[in-house]
């Protein structure tokens, strides 16, 4: 299995574009208040991601055998039934910019920097699924995140951490005993070669959810996933 860690990615974020996207008041009150956490976002930030070039072993009903790893999901199972090479991933926004966030104490301040690392994660993402495209040619890509679906829970982040090895060394990224990560502004799942575009958000029904990629398929799952 061969990995990846990109430590230096050139997202090439400036502070204008991090005010076109928090998309704020230029006029207001706190306009130099937000110009200046721009300029020290941009400063501080350091995002980081390691993907792996991992190959399937086994797959039977209800889990699929990756590099001697284990994973249990019928939906993940489903989806890599004609998958040979799949890319798991972990990225992050970087422990740097989490610990610059910290120093905002005022709610909305708080509300500012959460929305900087947010779009920070966003771009290291791209970046890696750019990364991936350019130097693996997998044609086109979908990817699934653990604790995404109640049918591949949070519970396996221990496994895909322990497909990618000592990811906190790597990029400082840390799994804490509920299966969250830390920096918080970090996600991980596996990219996978798939002529449909598949997206989580297709099986979830949660109302209102602020994340939502995709509309809810009602009868997908039943269609799509289920066994038998």
């Amino acid at each position: 299995m061969k990995e990846i860690t990109l430590t230096d990615m050139d997202l090439d974020l400036t502070p204008e574009f991090l005010l076109d996207k928090i998309n704020f008041n230029r006029g207001g009150k706190e306009a130099e208040m937000i110009q200046q956490m721009a300029e020290e976002a941009v400063e501080v930030a350091s995002p980081k991601g390691l993907y792996s070039i991992a190959y399937i072993e086994n797959k039977s009903e209800d889990r699929v055998d990756i590099e001697g790893v284990t994973f249990t999901s019928r939906v993940l199972r489903v989806n890599l039934a004609d998958a040979q090479r799949v890319f798991p991933f972990v990225v992050t926004c970087g422990q740097e910019l989490a610990e610059w966030a910290l120093k905002y104490e005022d709610i909305l301040e708080n509300y500012l920097a959460d929305n900087i690392m947010e779009i920070y994660l966003d771009a290291a993402r791209d970046f890696l699924e750019q990364h991936i495209s350019d130097n693996y040619n997998p044609g086109k890509i979908s990817k699934m995140n653990p604790g995404s679906l109640k049918d591949w829970p949070l519970s396996e982040q221990t496994s895909l951490f322990e497909l990618l090895g000592d990811v906190t060394g790597k990029i400082g990224v840390e799994l804490t005993r509920t299966y969250l990560m830390k920096p918080i502004k970090s996600t991980s799942g596996i990219w996978f070669p798939s002529e449909v575009d598949y997206k989580n958000c297709q099986l979830c029904p949660r109302q209102d959810c602020p994340s939502r990629k995709a509309e809810y398929q009602e009868g997908l799952y039943q269609q799509q996933y289920q066994d038998g």
